[in-house]
């Protein structure tokens, strides 16, 4: 029986996941997917214990026992409308200018301590 742990989620080193043989533990591994239902065809049919896992999105087989797994399903959020990349683009550009705006203010502040010097030629 092996104890396997690790990041496996979106297809990493899926190669280890086809080393795991019934009986064995994968515990505390992340097997998070970007789609909902999605099958891990590695896993599949394999009497294994899952402990502690995130298997976001992942559709559990009837052959896993699973314990204190996170088995969430949920979309990914929507590309956002042109609309909504302008805006931010826009909100952006404005706190940019805002920055600007201070450190300018602060580097006049530094101007106004310092005595005037003439300028000699």
């Amino acid at each position: 029986m092996a104890h396997i742990t690790g990041n496996f989620s979106r297809g990493r080193r899926a190669d280890r996941l086809e080393a795991v043989r019934d009986g064995d533990v994968i515990e505390g591994a992340n097997l998070s997917q970007a789609r909902p239902g999605t099958i891990i065809p590695q896993l599949a049919g394999k009497r294994i214990m899952l402990r502690g896992c995130n298997l976001t999105n992942v559709r559990p087989d009837p052959a896993w026992t699973i314990e204190g797994c996170n088995l969430a399903q949920r979309e990914p959020d929507p590309e956002p409308t042109e609309r909504q990349r302008l805006v931010a683009a826009l909100a952006r550009c404005e706190a940019d200018r805002d920055a600007a705006a201070a450190r300018a203010a602060a580097i006049q502040a530094q101007l106004d301590t310092l005595p005037v010097q003439e300028v000699r030629r």
